[in-house]
């Protein structure tokens, strides 16, 4: 296992030696994805949480605006199962803060707002109140309606309208105290927490989240790169995040991750050179991708599995999809 002095010391020798990694590029070796319990076979995620965006300026807007689509495909395409394991898994503020994301998302949108009745139409009662705590009860408790009055009324017994907490949604947790200053509109707190909710209900990314965080980072460092203006405001803004949302999880050794995301995000910055991803030639890619698995094995998000459940089918939304093609060209050397 890496450890987080291994990450720092050779993010140097990726930027420099990376481009002769890309020696085959007509490598015809694959991998084979490992579909093991982890691993929702039969998921097929839409292509990307920032439909449209192409240049690092304007994946926050792109990532605002499919948020709504986003969370409702994920959520209706997963296994009962693995649905009833994330929301059990899901911390309060999670659950706060995807009401309130989902609630501004859908504020303004041509799109008719579906979360609930997917919602209520696969939860028992129990859980369709703790959801509704958070969402409003009024709302909450229309989706069960639709489902069955039975339903309706046993949610309205375990979820009183009367109760504070089922009015509205909260203002997310120290909401705009991170990198407040010249960053774009959305800014880099809200972005964070949209990406991070993105792939916390996610196939890969609601295992954990730890493994969710992992993603963000991923994606911000390898999509966004410093748009935001400086690293370390990434860094800081997803170890906030983590304290929030995993209190439990989170120590004085977590205190590293802010370190270790800083340099991931200035040595990714560094192969994308002002580029857009899709631009990047497959020289840079693999570059990336040694970054993407330096990270994963760092240690800072501590152990989130078997790689290959991350790689193998490119992450979430193709998130690792720089470390899978590293991966494919070794196979073939």
């Amino acid at each position: 296992m890496a450890t987080r002095r291994n990450f720092l010391g050779s993010t140097v020798s990726i930027v420099m030696f990376g481009p002769a990694f890309a020696a085959n590029n007509d490598c015809d070796g694959k991998l084979t994805s490992s579909n093991g319990p982890d691993i929702v076979s039969n998921f097929t995620s839409h292509a990307s949480i920032a439909p449209g965006a192409r240049h690092a300026w304007e994946f926050p807007d792109a990532i605002n605006n499919s948020f709504q689509h986003t969370i409702e495909s994920n959520i209706e395409g997963m296994p009962t199962a693995q649905l009833m394991q994330l929301l059990a898994s899901m911390s309060a503020a999670e659950l706060n803060d995807l009401a309130y994301e989902y609630s501004n998302a859908t504020r303004n949108s041509s799109k008719q707002a579906k979360l609930l009745d997917i919602l209520a139409f696969r939860c028992d009662a129990a859980t369709l109140a703790r959801i509704g705590s958070h969402f409003g009860f009024a709302d909450t408790y229309a989706a069960a309606l639709k489902v069955s009055p039975t339903l309706a009324t046993s949610l309205s017994l375990q979820l009183s309208p009367l109760t504070p907490r089922a009015q509205f949604p909260s203002h997310p947790v120290g909401r705009g105290l991170i990198a407040s200053g010249n960053t774009p509109a959305p800014n880099i707190d809200m972005t964070i927490r949209q990406i991070y909710l993105d792939y916390r209900t996610a196939p890969v990314g609601s295992l954990s989240v730890r493994a969710a965080l992992y993603e963000t980072a991923s994606f911000v460092g390898t999509r966004l790169g410093l748009t935001f203006g400086y690293g370390y405001a990434v860094g800081t803004a997803i170890n906030h995040v983590w304290s929030i949302y995993a209190p439990e999880s989170y120590d004085a050794f977590s205190n590293v991750l802010g370190q270790t995301v800083d340099s991931f995000m200035n040595t990714a910055s560094a192969i994308l050179n002002g580029k857009a991803f899709a631009d990047l030639s497959f020289a840079a890619r693999l570059q990336l991708g040694g970054l993407q698995r330096q990270l994963f094995l760092s240690d800072v998000f501590g152990r989130l599995g078997t790689s290959s459940i991350f790689y193998s089918r490119g992450g979430d939304f193709g998130v690792s999809g720089p470390w899978k093609d590293r991966e494919e060209r070794d196979t073939c050397k």
